[in-house]
């Protein structure tokens, strides 16, 4: 049965998590000090490929500045520009973890009786005299380590700290590619809210679909790159809420099983077959939630130094926030997959019914990672993101049951008009239970581009408030004038269906510039130049970095020199 009433535009806001942005980085003159005698021409062709990948992120703050007059994403084929991009800059921060004698086969001469005979000194040379005068070791100042990585030599980056609004140095080069893949997640989530709030001004009806299909695109790509950040550090990602469900996919029968046909055929046991089939197939073909595909930047063979400087990065440490963003962004798209629903014609409210609850359920979980894992006593993000997930798993849950006493009214008999009556009524006290929610996310919303945007968030929410009372007037109102039927017990929360899956991050590589062997040799692994720069860094397995993240209030950083040794230290042979 058709009806003319207005439908329900869900309350899809994004939440704004805050720019992870970076000041424009020096590469020549901070590679410089790295740079071996003969190969500062090859650290100027590094340098400028580093800039120009990193510059075509617009992630430093002039990019950030100029995203206020124009968005980044106006179609589809920019998301894939953009990710090329991002992939361009890793794979040239990738040859850092990589030793040059794994990128080219640096050629080491024969060892002949020859060679040898010619590192003997010559007759009437070798004297006590002239042995003593020999140094213990030799002079390395032209020998190139190709054993080691040069990770350290990208300590000089620096990135914002999201939770903890501070300014962090990189450390390493393993480091600097985590950063990148979180700074671009949250630029695309920054990008996909903004269409989202230009979306939520229309009607339901009059939505542009070529903006929802970007939206939609930026958080699935989003969730690629947070899972790929979590890869990138030797996490696993999770995932959570329902499995990914195919609906185009044909259910195929079953020729093994002798089952007689019958010409009568049960509408709803079809049905639920075919549903069956569809979760078998999906669970046989689903891509896997660490994404595979994504690169680890050298996972595989990379050393835990580099990575023992998590615990100092807030944003990164065991890999919660990327985590919490992964499944935040993938909420955030079967909001819009709600959305797109309810601007049909003819809405299938079952169907939005199983998406709501699984959108309600993954909330749920989203909430209760962030009041465990984040810091939400001392961080201002992180209280805002549990407010704002909370409010979501209460409102999502109250559409939910909206939706199942909506279908229940297309019906048009009088026992679903009873169940319809049962479920408005419990829809409408959950929404109660949101409002208050909502009261108290907004209060967090204290910025000034933040506060402009609880005008729209309010106009949709009073409407769905509106639309749910609506209904349930109609529906009391046919009942105690036609039907006369006793109001049953709600309906039990359908099962939860989940249409969302990760655009996993495509393979990146090492960039070619990197299996040329003067540029892979070109650079020493730390500092020569560094007062602690020796073999006893090595031999310890300690960090010989020249500078320490200190975070601040204020988002200043303070660095801290090398430890400065006595002659003594210096000249002790170990």
């Amino acid at each position: 049965m058709t009806t003319t009433r207005q439908n329900l535009p869900p309350c899809c806001h994004a939440v704004r998590i805050g720019k992870k942005d970076t000041p424009k980085v020096r590469f020549k003159s901070e590679l410089t000090k790295f740079a071996v005698a003969s190969g500062k021409d090859e650290v100027s062709r590094l340098a400028f490929a580093l800039t120009e990948a990193r510059s075509a992120l617009q992630l430093d703050r002039s990019g950030y500045d100029a995203s206020k007059t124009a968005s980044r994403f106006n179609q589809v084929d920019d998301i894939q520009g953009y990710v090329s991009s991002v992939t361009s800059y890793l794979s040239l921060v990738k040859g850092f973890t990589v030793a040059p004698v794994e990128l080219v086969s640096v050629a080491k001469p024969p060892v002949t009786e020859e060679s040898l005979v010619s590192h003997l000194p010559a007759e009437g040379s070798a004297t006590p005299a002239a042995s003593l005068q020999e140094p213990l070791i030799g002079s390395t100042s032209t020998a190139v380590d190709t054993q080691s990585t040069r990770s350290k030599c990208l300590s000089f980056c620096n990135w914002k700290d999201v939770l903890t609004s501070s300014s962090i140095y990189t450390m390493n080069a393993r480091i600097e590619y985590a950063q990148c893949l979180l700074a671009s997640g949250l630029l695309m989530m920054e990008e996909a809210s903004v269409k989202v709030d230009v979306m939520l001004a229309e009607r339901v009806t009059e939505i542009n679909e070529n903006d929802l299909k970007i939206a939609y695109q930026l958080f699935l790509h989003a969730a690629g790159l947070f899972e790929a950040c979590l890869t990138s550090i030797n996490i696993p990602a999770r995932a959570i809420g329902a499995e990914a469900t195919d609906l185009s996919v044909e259910p195929t029968k079953k020729t093994e099983e002798a089952t007689p046909v019958t010409t009568q055929v049960d509408e709803s046991a079809l049905a639920k077959w075919r549903e069956e089939q569809r979760n078998t197939n999906s669970s046989s073909t689903t891509v896997p939630t660490s994404a595979p595909t994504a690169d680890a930047a050298g996972t595989s063979a990379a050393s835990s130094e580099d990575l023992s400087v998590l615990k100092r990065l807030p944003d990164l440490v065991n890999g919660r926030f990327p985590q919490l963003l992964a499944w935040i962004s993938l909420a955030e798209a079967q909001e819009l997959v709600v959305l797109r629903g309810m601007s049909r014609e003819f809405v299938d409210y079952s169907l939005m019914a199983k998406l709501s609850m699984d959108l309600s359920m993954r909330y749920k979980e989203c909430h209760a990672f962030t009041a465990r894992q984040l810091p939400c006593a001392t961080s201002s993000v992180a209280e805002r993101i549990r407010l704002y997930c909370t409010f979501k798993d209460a409102y999502y849950a109250a559409v939910s049951c909206y939706f199942q006493g909506a279908a229940c009214m297309e019906k048009g008999d009088a026992k679903h008009c009873a169940q319809a009556i049962a479920d408005l009524k419990k829809a409408s006290t959950l929404i109660q239970q949101a409002t208050q929610r909502k009261a108290a996310y907004d209060a967090k919303l204290t910025s000034r581009d933040e506060k402009d945007r609880l005008f729209a968030i309010k106009t949709v929410y009073v409407r769905t408030e509106q639309i749910i009372q609506r209904d349930l007037h109609i529906m009391t109102q046919r009942n105690d004038s036609v039907y006369y039927e006793r109001i049953p017990e709600p309906q039990h929360p359908c099962e939860p269906l989940g249409l969302v899956r990760v655009v996993a991050l495509p393979a990146v590589g090492v960039h070619p510039i990197w299996y040329e062997k003067s540029v892979a040799t070109c650079l020493h692994p730390s500092d020569p130049h560094s007062a602690t720069n020796g073999g006893a860094h090595a031999a310890n397995g300690t960090s010989a970095t020249t500078r320490s993240p200190t975070t601040e209030a204020h988002g200043s950083v303070q660095e801290s020199g090398p430890r400065r040794d006595s002659c003594c230290n210096g000249c002790v042979i170990s």
